[in-house]
């Protein structure tokens, strides 16, 4: 070997070490990056003061009749479930049959019913105006705005008087129910001369004539855009009464259709869908924590009732039609496991509605269980099964302690209640997490070690 081969060799031996170090650093976790959670027993940051609850958007007969799914919405703590008045019209298993001044509560009052046998608290939206009583009547969901305000408000009191009536003979009271004026109104028609405001203003008082104690509000918007903003500022300077203010959130909101678009266009990648999937979930802090924020700015600058319910009436990770969630995917619990401890770190939420209680089994769409043919069982999808132990661990009155997590793929939160002390862990990411630290303090020291599988949620008692 020359001398200049030597030194050549010599000279060389700290890039190879350099580039063996990093190699190493590639496959070698940092012990600094380790997946640390650290929980205070001892510092109280807040309660849990929100209730849980359910939509049952189209499978009204199965829900009526079926005492398996009452159950179920009992062991998902549903305390109150959304239910619809819709036109016959529109869609063939209407509500409430309408018809030259005639109703039929026939069939309304069997699911009234049965929200009732499941200790549930009817919460009742007003969804369409019925075909006669429409301006430019449309199958679109939302396309039905009333031609005459005090027609509008006489039909929804008549239904409010109906079920007035109907507790003097049941186990309800009409003052615990809630009733919601529209669903999703944005359409450009009703914010026309604020057609919506109108019709708001009209049925609010019709309702309130009836049973002034009754809970009246609406108008299921998000407060996202520039144009969601200035139609929140319009309808609370607009109306003349509030007792709840509901909003519909999906994980899928603040993504950009176009963007939207290309992703469900791209599904069948494997590594799209992930992304897609990770989006809607990186999107909950802010869809909770952000945007209620917001809105409850507005309802302090704006709503002659400061004490105003903040409701989610409608809550999913994603929102079109043309791609839904496969029902039996981790990623449904994991984003609503998430959307739930959002809610609860905010505490400005007072009740809360997972899209869909009950779907067909080949719908598709999100829900928490489906049915099949007939005299086949009901299917309870991971979502189910997340929710019935997030309520049990973290139940309303819950006291709500100090929980970090130091890393953004991992949501933690620690409650204590009657039965005990609780953390709940929500691993955000499709992958495997190992070596996972959690470090309890003051109550008692302890430092537990532990892995997550993809989209897990874990629930784990600590006392």
């Amino acid at each position: 070997m020359s001398d200049t081969q030597r030194i050549l060799l010599i000279a060389s031996i700290p890039i190879v070490i350099l580039i063996i170090a990093a190699s190493l650093l590639l496959v070698i976790p940092d012990p600094s990056e380790t997946a640390t959670l650290q929980v205070d027993f001892s510092r109280k940051t807040g309660n849990i003061d929100m209730y849980y609850g359910a939509n049952e958007a189209a499978n009204w007969m199965e829900f009526a009749s079926m005492q398996e799914i009452q159950q179920l919405h009992k062991d998902v703590g549903s305390k109150y479930i959304r239910v619809w008045i819709d036109d016959p019209a529109y869609r063939s298993n209407s509500t409430i049959p309408y018809e030259n001044g005639i109703y039929n509560f026939e069939k309304l009052d069997s699911i009234i019913d049965a929200t009732l046998k499941a200790d549930a608290i009817p919460f009742v939206v007003f969804a369409h105006a019925p075909k006669e009583l429409s301006k430019s009547y449309t199958q679109q969901v939302n396309g039905n705005p009333p031609k005459n305000h005090f027609e509008f408000a006489t039909y929804c009191a008549t239904i409010v008087q109906h079920y007035k009536d109907f507790c003097k003979t049941r186990a309800c009271n009409i003052e615990e129910w809630y009733w919601e004026i529209w669903n999703e109104p944005y359409w450009d028609h009703w914010w026309e001369d604020d057609e919506y405001i109108k019709v708001y203003n009209k049925a609010y008082s019709a309702i309130k004539e009836i049973s002034s104690d009754t809970k009246v509000g609406g108008y299921t918007q998000k407060v996202l855009t520039k144009k969601d903003k200035e139609r929140t500022q319009r309808f609370l300077t607009g109306i003349n009464g509030l007792d709840f203010i509901s909003l519909h959130i999906y994980g899928n909101y603040p993504i950009s259709s176009l963007k939207d678009k290309v992703y469900i266009e791209n599904l069948e990648s494997k590594e799209v869908k992930r992304k897609y999937e990770q989006e809607m979930l990186d999107n909950n802090e802010f869809l909770f924590l952000d945007q209620i924020i917001l809105l409850k700015d507005f309802m302090g600058r704006y709503s002659k009732n400061k004490k105003a319910e903040i409701i989610v009436s409608e809550l999913g990770p994603n929102w079109n039609w043309r791609y839904e969630p496969y029902l039996d995917e981790p990623f449904v619990a994991a984003w609503y496991a998430s959307a739930l401890h959002w809610m609860i770190r905010t505490e400005l939420i007072t009740k809360e509605f997972f899209y869909s209680g009950t779907t067909d089994l080949h719908d598709g769409g999100f829900a928490m269980w489906s049915i099949g043919q007939e005299d086949s069982p009901i299917i309870p999808y991971p979502v189910y099964h997340m929710k019935k132990e997030f309520i049990r661990y973290n139940t309303k009155g819950s006291t709500i302690y100090r929980a970090e997590s130091k890393d953004e793929d991992i949501e933690i939160l620690a409650v204590s209640n009657s039965n005990g002390k609780y953390i709940t862990i929500i691993n955000k990411r499709n992958l495997q997490k190992e070596d996972i630290v959690i470090k309890i303090q003051n109550y008692p020291a302890i430092t537990k070690r532990l892995s997550l599988n993809p989209y897990e949620v874990r629930f784990l008692k600590i006392l």
